[in-house]
């Protein structure tokens, strides 16, 4: 077979000027309690508000304001006056003194120091690259004996202290955008002036009721534009409408304006999501509530996890289809890929572009805690099956050859003429078992039928056997908007699952399912092969530990002897994700797993076992991870339960997850994929040896017109291809040197690859378009507008990836 194809596409750079103005230092005054040394608890609590301190790794120094002065003090000595928070406007607040770093670009000898953070004339914002930090004119934060100076010819790095190699840039500021109020949603002006005195953050200061709000202008008191903040919150006692009926809370946002990816953050900062529409009784109670208004409104509807269809933001099933009957058939040829909901047009659904900017609706079922499927999906069950029966969980699957392919209303007829139905998938575990007996059965058919249709004049697509619908798995533009009032029924796709809905007349095989004559559910047996207290998922058994210990501890499995985790696919992770909420997470947990920067080199790898690696073939990293090299890596518990996160490997305490093999273990799994390193590549494309992907160049003007980021994912996918992605290092410097020799030496090119963070289930979380995992942190931490620069260009001259919007034309 041909090794993968991966399409690189051209984009032009769009310079942004910034324009500076002087004005001289701004005096302080030092408020003894303020510069008092810091407890441990004290600081955790800074830590968590999103505030750290610089430190110069060699000289192992902090910056700390002193009166008129920036001086490098003793990091194990922490006060206010050495904590600095990230603010709008790429702004440096330092808390202790209630001022921003600045220049003073008119002291051309040495124009470091700290400002009010509204004056004009101060140039206050800041920018890194890698680890230095870098102002206007090239200015660059360095050190000149005790004093913390600014130099255009040297500079030093620096890291926040207490983290692993974290640098400056590492967590840049996020907007908040308020509610009600009277600033239409506006973002909070952080920091903001009330009552003479300077807040970083939301305060509940002035309001007896005790709500965290902000001002939405520097000064509250000159305009008094101000909004509440958004606080994460089970209940639904403010700012929500309850409908008891349907079990959720609904809060109409009307008169605030955002793009699809901030209203969701927004819905998410309160415990809630965009809305989803799961029933015809949800769709009637969202018609009644808008029709009066006449508006478009953004909902939870998108298209934006890669290779797959539409989805609910939240999770919820998309079962009920009401798309506007003239929405295009594919919503990646004009970027139209996030929905509203119409309520001028019957409350139909209609795609536009994601960074349009619309009212928004946000939804949450009060009281609900759950972030992973209950582990009681995947407890295994033993179960025996009759001969040609797939045994999984208490039912028999049975995958109809394609000699007995039929359409969808004779497929189910013969399933239910051997005692079973067309099958139905109520979770994860199931989803799993289906993908594993497509890929483990011959046979030249894509595709299989399974129970799910719609009959006519239905807008809602069901489970023949009468269960309820809990999930779905959509393909790529699937279901089409231009669905028909016929019968259509759904078949699942044998190389990744994911359904599509059309005609039920196709000839295809079937997927038959029913109930073990004797499942045994027996105590004991879920876990058959495991020890005690342990949890089984395939082939392996799995633990977590109750002790915190650091990582070099957890390796040598003082508390565990068994290996630290390994994660091959996202169905173990998701099975994880249930093991640890089953566990009683929570944010302030971590869990260790076997994944670390063995060689401080920036690629992350699984522990050796026995002399050998597994090789790295899935990732879950949460927002702006892989933060630095040398870390080791842990999963994250709370709201963003099993995302992994990089930590210290030697100061940092977490739990540790352990997983080991069952050697008796023979039932159906995940094929591993293989892929010819040394097969040959197409006319027109190449490689190296040793390499597994085949790379294409398009940048000829004639051929192809400039494109943004969707639009050039799409014209690869065209092609039977992917937009490009760097497993290691050197496919990326192959790449370079490929450029070179096509463009006679001359650079400065941007091309797209497809690296990208536009995945709601993951917001914020750089992955590859095509699956392949990321080992290494490859985008430089510029602190630039990171809510809009969502995918990644590769630019010849400096061979590194840097964000861009996806909209930027190329």
């Amino acid at each position: 077979m041909f090794a993968q194809f991966h399409l690189i596409d051209s984009v032009t750079v769009v310079a942004t000027v910034f324009v500076a103005v002087l004005l001289a230092r701004g005096c302080m005054c030092v408020n003894e309690e303020d510069d008092e040394v810091l407890e441990k608890k004290q600081l955790m609590e800074f830590y968590k508000k999103g505030m750290f301190i610089l430190e110069n790794e060699p000289l192992k120094r902090c910056i700390k304001v002193d009166r008129s002065n920036l001086v490098l003090e003793d990091c194990e000595r922490p006060t206010r006056h050495m904590l600095w928070k990230w603010v709008s406007r790429h702004r440096l607040f330092n808390l202790g003194t209630s001022t921003c770093l600045g220049l003073n670009i008119s002291d051309t000898t040495q124009p470091l120091g700290t400002f009010e953070c509204d004056m004009a004339l101060p140039v206050l914002w800041w920018r890194c690259s890698g680890n230095m930090l870098y102002g206007a004119s090239q200015w660059k934060v360095a050190v000149a004996g005790r004093l913390v100076v600014v130099k255009k010819n040297t500079y030093h790095e620096w890291k926040r202290y207490n983290t692993p190699k974290g640098g400056p840039c590492s967590y840049p500021y996020e907007d908040i955008h308020t509610l009600l109020g009277n600033a239409h949603g506006m973002p909070c002006a952080l920091p903001f002036k009330y009552n003479n005195k300077w807040y970083s953050e939301c305060t509940t200061e002035g309001r007896e009721d005790h709500l965290p709000w902000c001002a939405t202008t520097t000064r509250y008191d000159e305009a008094e534009r101000w909004g509440f903040c958004p606080v994460q919150d089970t209940s639904c006692e403010r700012f929500w409408e309850s409908n008891q009926e349907l079990r959720a809370c609904y809060q109409f946002n009307l008169y605030t304006i955002l793009t699809w990816s901030q209203a969701l953050s927004t819905c998410q900062a309160q415990g809630g999501n965009l809305l989803s529409i799961t029933s015809l009784a949800e769709h009637r109670y969202i018609t009644d509530r808008m029709a009066s208004v006449g508006a478009m409104v953004w909902i939870g509807l998108n298209h934006l996890k890669d290779r797959r269809g539409w989805q609910w933001s939240d999770g919820a099933p998309l079962s009920l289809v009401n798309f506007t009957k003239t929405l295009p058939a594919s919503p990646l040829k004009d970027d139209r890929q996030c929905g509203v909901y119409n309520s001028a047009s019957e409350g139909h659904w209609q795609s536009l572009s994601c960074e349009s900017a619309l009212p928004y609706i946000c939804k949450k079922t009060p009281n609900d805690t759950r972030i992973a499927e209950p582990l009681e999906n995947w407890q295994y069950i033993q179960t025996e099956c009759a001969n040609g029966w797939w045994p999984h969980n208490g039912f028999c699957y049975r995958l109809l050859s394609e000699t007995e392919a039929g359409s969808w209303e004779e497929s189910s007829r013969a399933c239910v003429s051997q005692g079973a139905n067309l099958t139905s998938l109520h979770s994860l575990s199931e989803v799993e078992m289906l993908l594993s007996l497509l890929t483990n059965t011959s046979g030249d058919s894509e595709e299989s039928w399974i129970g799910l249709w719609k009959q006519e004049f239905s807008p809602t697509v069901e489970w023949s056997d009468g269960s309820p619908v809990t999930l779905t798995f959509w393909h790529q533009y699937h279901p089409p908007p231009n669905l028909t009032d016929a019968s259509l029924c759904v078949k699942a796709d044998r190389k990744e699952g994911n359904w599509l809905i059309g005609s039920c007349d196709e000839r295809l095989p079937a997927v038959c399912r029913k109930e073990s004559q004797n499942p045994d559910h027996q105590p004991g047996t879920w876990d058959e092969g495991c020890p005690e207290g342990w949890k089984r998922h395939g082939h392996s058994c799995f633990t977590v530990t109750s002790h915190e210990q650091n990582y070099e501890d957890a390796v040598m499995g003082y508390y565990c002897r068994a290996p630290l985790l390994t994660v091959e696919n996202r169905f173990e992770q998701a099975f994880v994700n249930s093991l640890l909420s089953e566990s009683g997470t929570n944010s302030s947990k971590y869990y260790w797993i076997g994944l670390s920067d063995q060689e401080k080199g920036g690629e992350y790898s699984w522990l050796p076992l026995n002399g050998s690696s597994l090789p790295l073939t899935f990732t879950n990293w949460n927002k702006h991870q892989p933060v630095s090299t040398g870390g080791c890596v842990a999963m994250s518990g709370g709201p963003a339960l099993g995302h992994w996160e990089v930590q210290d490997c030697k100061s940092h305490k977490a739990l540790s997850v352990c997983k080991q093999s069952i050697s008796s273990y023979h039932d159906v799994q995940l094929p591993e994929h293989h892929i010819d390193a040394y097969a040959p590549c197409p006319p027109g494309w190449e490689s190296h040896a040793g390499m597994l992907h085949c790379f294409k160049v398009f940048h000829d003007e004639k051929v192809l017109m400039k494109r943004s980021w969707v639009e050039a994912d799409f014209f690869c996918q065209a092609l039977g291809a992917q937009l490009a992605s760097f497993l290691h290092y050197e496919e990326q410097v192959f790449v370079k040197l490929l450029l070179r020799t096509m463009f006679e030496g001359t650079e400065g090119r941007w091309f797209w690859v497809g690296f990208n963070k536009r995945d709601p289930e993951h917001p914020g979380a750089w992955e590859w378009s095509d699956g392949s995992p990321v080992e290494t942190s490859f985008i430089e931490d510029k602190n630039d507008e990171d809510d809009r620069r969502d995918c990644a260009v590769y630019s010849d001259l400096t061979n590194a990836l840097m964000p861009q919007p996806y909209v930027q034309g190329g």
